[in-house]
């Protein structure tokens, strides 16, 4: 019995990438998003221009039990509003970051970004080291 309890809970904690009807699921999602995202970067500008248009018109219509729910939902739609631009560019970076080559697989892509935070990290620590023989000079000289 506790043979089957671990199977079962290895098989709910995996089963997003073990199982084929999970998978088929998951690459339907995926082909969605991607799908979605490519309209969305196609239609960057006119989705823009569009929200940077003033609106005028006819007051809105509310009934009374819903105006508290009208009063949180603009300030909060603004904010999303406000920091479009920035998150249109994210996905344009993203989708041009996996376009460049589409036959990498993700381990190589991963590995490549690895690398880079190496990179950095070796930077970072030179830095660091520079800094440090800094202070040492700029203590060494008052203590003179």
């Amino acid at each position: 019995i506790d043979c089957e309890i671990c199977y079962l809970e290895k098989d709910k904690m995996t089963r997003d990438i073990t199982r084929y009807d999970h998978l088929v699921s998951n690459v339907e999602l995926l082909e969605d998003l991607t799908a979605h995202l490519t309209s969305v970067i196609e239609k960057q500008e006119r989705i823009l221009s569009i929200l940077q248009e003033s609106v005028v018109g006819d007051y809105l219509d509310v009934n009374a039990k819903y105006h508290g729910d009208i009063v949180r939902f603009f300030p909060a739609i603004c904010k999303g509003i406000a920091s479009l631009s920035e998150n249109l560019n994210n996905i344009t970076w993203f989708s041009q970051f996996f376009a460049n080559d589409r036959e990498k697989t993700l381990d190589d892509r991963l590995l490549k970004i690895e690398n880079k935070a190496v990179h950095l990290q070796s930077k970072f620590v030179l830095l660091k080291r520079m800094r440090d023989a800094f202070s040492e000079l700029h203590d060494e000289q008052f203590d003179k």
